[in-house]
């Protein structure tokens, strides 16, 4: 029982009973427990491999995959046997950038792309391209790890040689280096979820300021409520025209922007167009794991309309609303098929720029595994995105300030959409103590409530010119006619103008920079890790050097200024002494979730950065270690002096 309610709570992400979920932690404190009193056993256990796999390098041959396998339990993650054999048989895909890392894909289901990736340290990248054995089955392994283990210098009994003990000791190696917390992320890594390798590629780059882009941010001014040409109710084939685009010529068709473009979609009802730019995605592209699907299957997936409501542009710009009728179609499926293919059409609504509040979190079934949307925005990425919202004229000033505003906001506050559109001036105070840092209130609003109903407070540190714009446009709504009213309007506007004008800008600059796939919503991603990620530096004072970073907007973000400013409110509290293991409870109150595992399950993707802030920032290594991370032959001296390296190869003569 107690197996079954620890799936249903970390892999199946059910909210548990308090008292269940005391149990819960009471048998991870155990857990723990164990662990410390083994640490003894796993540090001479990975000595003596040590000096066996230093022995196995020297000598040139192929190594085992029991011999591997004990290597990367140690050094890249104790993973469980299933996710560890991919990697042995040779399916990950090293990624060199700023460090080296290795991803692979562990999906299980058809319609799901789910990636890990780990640090990859030099030796152990050794290791991987000395190991070839692309049809390794379990039973092979477990047997190379037996003969591995009951021989020098180990000579281990075959009971003491089964992969649950040898995991064990490496967990116990593992929980000396990480924080507690962290030791049940690295035991349960697939139900954590990295950027596939094509968007991993694409954060690891700068992203071109100078591009120029076909598409412009602010075109097609939206038209007052009352403008709006009101569109009949259509019925049979005019309204369905998507019905009709599968016999068509598609390379002709999908190129029309008025399709494309939500300003021109009806506002009594935008699946019909929806459901046309849906049939020339999957026509152009394929699904999730084909580049190319047969029309019959394209039928198969795209004739759904009769299972939808109408869906009005007011509630697509309303969270609630929006939401609340996702619920209701899927709720009202007739069919697990018909529900399987209404969910897919909503992840592809959910892409789009009217529609990309919706919540995908809820759309799999409860005893289903959460499908996550792996993505975000990168520091240098928004740093891109400002200067695109810069790089081209506004209806107004006020779109470009306001847009510009929310775009910074919801990142460095990971704000949803809605709480950013319905924040007021009041809920936005300046910090005494910093010129660049606001306290932000979020809270019920006369427009609408929370996410969770609970109110919360967090505080933002802004890089000097978007702290100027916010503190400038505080001046101006210094009024106190201004201070109920919401931060980012002018007079008399809707919450659903407000959404077009200033969040729809900033939508487009984002896909324009970072992808077709990627939304406002993202933002908030994309600030989450950077909130985990600066509080764990303020834990282990440790900050990125710049090299690590992309460039000078992260590098200022992680820098140790900027983080000490941001969290200034908390150390002046705690100046007697900071308790660093209320980090964690800290930043998750600001993302505004109760439990850990919610913020890493969907927002903090990867482990390759999580180990980036736990490896020590120097490195005591041998001339051995040296000549093994670089693939050197024994017959190489090495002399290290001043962090220059020198190789004299004995057999050559200068």
């Amino acid at each position: 029982m107690n197996t079954v309610v620890a799936y249903l709570h970390q892999h199946l992400g059910w909210q548990i009973p308090e008292k269940a979920r005391t149990e819960h932690r009471d048998r991870e404190n155990a857990l723990q427990a164990e662990l410390q009193r083994l640490s003894y056993e796993a540090s001479r256990f990975y000595s003596q491999h040590e000096g066996r796999l230093g022995n196995e390098l020297d000598s040139g041959q192929s190594l085992t995959p029991g011999m591997a396998a004990v290597e990367l339990l140690f050094t890249l993650a104790p993973l469980p046997l299933s996710v560890l054999l991919p990697l042995l048989k040779g399916q990950g895909k090293v990624e060199k950038y700023r460090v080296t890392t290795v991803s692979f894909d562990i999906s299980t289901d058809p319609e799901q792309v789910h990636f890990v990736r780990y640090l990859l340290l030099p030796r152990t990248e050794q290791v991987l391209q000395r190991i070839d054995c692309p049809s390794l089955t379990e039973y092979q392994l477990v047997t190379s790890l037996e003969q591995y283990l009951g021989d020098t210098p180990f000579y281990r009994m075959p009971d003491s040689c089964q992969f649950a003990i040898i995991r064990k000791l490496a967990l116990s190696y593992w929980a000396s280096t990480v924080s507690p917390f962290l030791m049940r992320d690295l035991m349960y890594p697939e139900s954590q979820f990295a950027l596939p390798p094509t968007r991993f590629a694409s954060t690891q780059q700068p992203p071109e300021r100078s591009r120029t882009y076909h598409q412009s941010i602010y075109a097609n001014p939206v038209l007052e409520h009352d403008q709006i040409v009101k569109t009949p109710n259509r019925t049979g084939k005019n309204r369905w025209e998507h019905r009709h685009l599968i016999a068509a010529d598609v390379k002709d068709s999908v190129d029309d922007t008025q399709r494309y473009n939500p300003a021109y979609w009806p506002d009594d009802n935008v699946l019909g167009p929806m459901l046309w730019c849906f049939t020339a995605e999957l026509l152009r592209f394929g699904g999730v794991k084909k580049a190319r699907l047969a029309l019959s299957t394209v039928r198969v997936y795209t004739h759904i309309e009769q299972h939808l409501p109408p869906l009005s542009k007011s509630q697509c710009l309303d969270d609630t609303a929006l939401n609340s009728w996702v619920e209701n179609v899927v709720e009202n499926a007739p069919s697990p098929a018909t529900r399987k293919h209404l969910v897919r059409f909503i992840r592809y609504a959910a892409q789009l720029p009217l529609t990309d509040a919706i919540d995908t979190d809820n759309l799999n079934a409860s005893t289903e595994p959460v499908n996550v949307d792996a993505d975000l925005v990168t520091p240098g990425e928004l740093d891109a995105i400002l200067a695109r919202l810069d790089s081209e004229k506004p209806l107004c000033f006020s779109q470009w300030l306001f847009s510009r505003i929310a775009a910074s906001l919801a990142f460095h506050g990971a704000l949803r959409r809605g709480e950013i559109l319905r924040l007021r001036v009041k809920d936005v105070v300046h910090y005494a103590h910093h010129q660049y840092v606001f306290r932000l209130t979020i809270c019920a609003t006369p427009e609408g409530q929370t996410k969770n109903r609970k109110r919360r407070t967090l505080y933002v540190a802004l890089p000097s010119m978007e702290a100027q714009l916010l503190s400038w446009l505080l001046s101006l709504k210094r009024n106190s006619v201004w201070r109920t009213q919401p931060l980012l309007a002018l007079a008399n506007e809707s919450l659903s103008q407000r959404a077009l004008r200033y969040i729809l800008p900033v939508t487009r600059a984002i896909k324009s920079v970072c992808g077709e796939n990627t939304r406002f919503h993202h933002l908030r991603h994309g600030g989450a890790l950077v909130l985990m990620r600066q509080g764990i530096s303020l834990e282990r004072q440790y900050y990125l050097p710049f090299s690590l970073c992309d460039g000078i907007y992260e590098a200022t973000v992680y820098s140790q200024k900027f983080i000490k400013a941001r969290f200034d409110y908390w150390l002046r509290a705690h100046d007697k002494g900071l308790n660093t293991d209320l980090t964690l409870d800290e930043v998750l109150e600001m993302i505004g979730h109760s439990d850990y595992s919610t913020t890493r399950h969907h927002y903090l993707h990867g482990h390759d950065w999580l180990m980036m802030h736990y490896l020590p920032p120097t490195l005591n290594l041998t001339k051995t270690a040296v000549r093994h991370g670089l693939g050197m032959a024994p017959r190489m001296v090495i002399y290290l002096a001043s962090c220059r390296v020198w190789v004299l190869m004995n057999e050559v003569n200068r």
